[in-house]
């Protein structure tokens, strides 16, 4: 029987880049959770594909989907700044919305406050995963090893 030896050995800093990829799955979904529960549906199909491209980047370390998923979230987060601004205008203008219709106009501008304040942190850890897997993938030393990779 052959026993297959992986391509692509992470080192160290890849591993602990992969546990805080999977914690901040966790809070993507709960973040997903929550507008569900609020129903503000504004994103959703966007939240659900950075979701199944985070599990990818993690089970996979491969840097280009890092990089894309960087994009996605990059995207996410300025329509989620934009939808913000949009429902802060309409409280301040006396437009009608939707939420304040419902009564639930505090939590849904808590919730997406705190969901872009999230992107940005994810959005960061992406870079380091993409600079990590980037290293492996090429010399498989990683960056903190090889600093002229990059």
């Amino acid at each position: 029987m052959c026993k297959c030896e992986p391509v692509i050995t992470l080192n160290q800093d890849c591993l602990k880049l992969n546990k805080t990829l999977k914690i901040l799955f966790f809070i993507y979904i709960i973040f997903i959770i929550g507008k569900i529960f609020l129903r503000d549906y504004n994103g959703a199909f966007s939240d659900f594909l950075n979701i199944l491209l985070l599990i990818l980047c993690f089970l996979l370390c491969h840097y280009l989907i890092a990089g894309y998923l960087i994009f996605m979230v990059l995207f996410t987060t300025f329509y989620a700044l934009v939808f913000l601004g949009q429902r802060v205008q309409n409280k301040v203008t006396g437009q009608l919305d939707i939420f304040l219709i419902k009564g639930i106009f505090a939590p849904v501008i808590v919730l997406q406050t705190l969901s872009f304040i999230f992107y940005i942190i994810l959005i960061y850890y992406l870079f380091q995963a993409f600079k990590e897997y980037k290293a492996v993938y090429f010399n498989g030393g990683g960056y903190s090893n090889n600093n002229d990779i990059i």
